[in-house]
């Protein structure tokens, strides 16, 4: 639905598709949202002319797929990455030199659009900031081969209401989000009390507009997915940094009852933290 609505937000969230091994039902889920999502292009490795011109000339929902390739080197690599980076914020730009320009004319290029990553593996730092993360697995269960044309077919009702929903509800919509706070998301009639900040609520913000729109059921669902979306990525910057793995490796000790009685009450004294934190590093 916010491919459809996008350019009324500073900002659009992406989708990333991980799962840890391959036939998990990436290609299947993108062959689904192609078939509903506004202006759908599917790229793997194109040269940064042809990206940059598609995405600026197109506004459209961008399908990257094999994401696990981002984390090497190249020219093309590169040029998704930095697509990536910018392209989440309205105005997002791109620079690059004319191509046979001997007074070395600057071109540049507006790569604001949706995009959806799959990947084999997580992204990581910045990139995964900007994505709304949705882990997949392998099943068990035998399941129909999804032939493309038939997920067309079976979509277009959809494609059209999503389409009737943009026509007559983006003014409506505009308009709620001109109300909205710029720095922080609540709910109405609450106290309020910031469920999202930050790059949080710039990647939700738009999403919780929609959900906001169409009612207080379906905002309220759409938080508790957004909460525990949330979570999640924190985990993965936890379990992804030496550091912060460590941090909680700690405290996990430290704040065993095992090792602190509950008698020692809320507050430890620094010389109560040592004989486990020596413990841990003799381990």
């Amino acid at each position: 639905m916010n491919t459809h609505v996008f350019e009324i937000f500073p900002t659009t969230p992406y989708i990333l598709l991980e799962s840890a091994v391959p036939a998990c039902g990436k290609t299947t889920a993108i062959q689904v949202l192609q078939s509903i999502c506004n202006c759908p292009k599917v790229v793997t490795s194109p040269t940064q002319a042809v990206l940059f011109r598609m995405i600026e000339k197109y506004k459209p929902t961008l399908f990257i797929d094999e994401g696990e390739r981002l984390g090497g080197h190249g020219e093309s690599v590169d040029s998704m990455r930095e697509v990536l980076n910018a392209g989440y914020k309205k105005g997002g730009l791109v620079s690059r030199c004319a191509d046979g320009s001997r007074n070395h004319d600057l071109l540049e290029f507006e790569v604001y659009c949706p995009k959806v990553v799959a990947s084999i593996g997580g992204l990581t730092g910045a990139l995964m900031d900007r994505h709304i993360n949705i882990h997949m697995e392998p099943t068990d269960k035998k399941l129909e081969h999804s032939w493309e044309p038939l997920i067309s077919r079976d979509s277009a009702p959809l494609l059209k209401e999503l389409r009737a929903f943009k026509h007559q509800y983006t003014a409506k919509l505009d308009e709620e989000f001109r109300v909205m706070p710029r720095d922080s998301y609540w709910v109405k009639g609450e106290d309020k009390q910031p469920i999202f900040r930050g790059r949080e609520f710039e990647l939700f913000m738009p999403l919780l507009s929609v959900m906001r729109l169409i009612g207080s059921n379906m905002e309220a669902l759409f938080i508790s997915v957004a909460l525990k979306s949330s979570q999640t990525k924190k985990n993965i910057a936890v379990e992804s940094s030496p550091d912060l793995s460590r941090a909680k490796e700690l405290f996990m000790v430290v704040s065993d009852e095992l090792i602190f009685p509950a008698s020692l009450g809320e507050r430890l004294q620094t010389s109560e933290l040592i004989e486990p934190l020596v413990r841990l590093e003799e381990d």
